[in-house]
């Protein structure tokens, strides 16, 4: 079966996800802008923003902690607005992919097996 991978598909995948862990007051290590991406590395996941636009930021250190999040969009362009213990972060993208850091299996779009 070919893998699903779609904006949409993605966003709702992360929202399961989500519903299941919590990022809620996970560390937040460091935000990296990189060839047209955005790299938020938590202590346990790396949430990658592909086709990274109008990507804000008031984080002036890290680590920080992450308290809450609102994702919206629909099939070509999303938006994450994540409020961090010290600041905020905001990034339009037009695709993601969930990382677990501890093996680098992709968790969404679902390539990798949840454990």
């Amino acid at each position: 079966m070919p893998l699903e991978d779609s904006l949409d598909r993605n966003v709702t995948a992360l929202k399961t996800f989500w519903d299941r862990r919590s990022f809620h007051d996970m560390a937040v290590e460091s935000i990296e802008r990189c060839n047209g991406r955005v790299l938020v590395k938590l202590d346990e996941y790396i949430l990658a923003l592909a086709g990274a636009k109008g990507f804000t930021q008031t984080i002036d250190e890290f680590p920080t902690s992450w308290i809450s999040h609102v994702i919206e969009g629909d099939s070509k362009l999303a938006k994450l607005t994540v409020c961090v213990e010290l600041g905020n972060f905001e990034c339009k993208f037009t695709n993601l992919r969930l990382i677990r850091r501890s093996d680098y299996a992709i968790l969404v779009p679902a390539v990798d097996p949840i454990r």
